[in-house]
């Protein structure tokens, strides 16, 4: 015989060992069994692994950098990395320095003092090259060359060629410069003379900037190296020439007066001359 209190236990133990389902899940549902969380993304999922490092260099690197400085690269690439080695050197030369030419009239007035004084007109031209640096220091250095034809009419004529070219600095406003000079003449008047000749030398002249005036004074020994002029007797050269000028310097034009006295064998010479500085370039 079957016991009904015995039947009624056993179904209330099943009923408590049956969790409920979730509020919101469907009870005719089964439940996912319960896994692990999955493990986080590989950075390198999808790389293969050949045994290379890699390395990113820089876009501007050859890789033959190594073998430029011991210059053991093959001769068809010497050169190309010998230009890139003196771009940059040459680009900052070209920063620091700047030049100028400049075409000038010669106008002006020529006379020998011997026992009567004769004089002429001066009329030629004068090229010039300038340069000086741009970088802002107390000692700058600077340059010119110059060269000068002229020739001589009325009571005293002939012609006249000089070449020089001068180097030094700048110091603040005060500039020296120094070089070697050249210069070939030949002068005739109704009081003396002065026969062809070619005369070699230094010379050199100190400037002041003062606003847009530039004083300065010069000073040119010579010896004559060709010629059948006779040179001073007393002296340690054979002609000594000393000059004086002011510059009023403006774009594209600028005024230049000059003076100048040269003691030579025959006497004194004498040169004043007003020109005009042409600046094109």
């Amino acid at each position: 015989m079957i016991d009904p209190y015995a039947i009624m236990l056993l179904v209330g133990t099943a009923w408590a060992d049956d969790p409920e389902p979730a509020a919101d899940t469907d009870p005719g549902e089964e439940s996912a069994p319960a896994t692990d969380p999955p493990p986080p993304p590989d950075d390198d999922a999808g790389w293969i692994d050949v045994g290379l490092d890699v390395d990113f260099g820089s876009a501007v690197e050859t890789g033959l950098e190594t073998q430029a400085a011991q210059e053991t690269l093959p001769p068809e690439l010497e050169g190309l990395f010998a230009a890139a080695g003196e771009l940059a050197p040459s680009e900052d030369g070209r920063a620091l320095r700047e030049g100028r030419w400049g075409a000038r009239p010669w106008l002006g007035w020529m006379g020998l003092s011997t026992e009567s004084v004769s004089g002429g007109a001066t009329v030629g031209g004068q090229l010039s090259h300038q340069w000086w640096t741009l970088v802002e220091r107390p000692v700058r250095p600077a340059g010119e060359t110059r060269v000068r034809a002229v020739g001589v009419v009325g009571g005293l004529a002939g012609w006249a060629v000089s070449v020089d070219a001068t180097a030094g600095a700048w110091f603040g406003p005060v500039g020296l410069l120094a070089g070697p000079s050249l210069t070939a003449d030949r002068l005739q008047g109704s009081g003396g003379a002065m026969g062809p000749a070619v005369g070699v030398g230094p010379t050199a002249r100190l400037a002041a900037r003062l606003g847009p005036l530039t004083p300065w004074v010069g000073l040119t020994p010579a010896w004559l190296i060709a010629g059948d002029r006779p040179g001073l007797t007393e002296e340690p050269w054979d002609e000594l020439g000393r000059h004086a000028g002011i510059v009023w310097d403006r774009r594209p034009v600028g005024l230049r007066l000059t003076g100048g006295w040269r003691s030579v064998a025959a006497g004194d010479l004498y040169e004043a001359t007003l020109g005009l500085h042409l600046r094109p370039f």
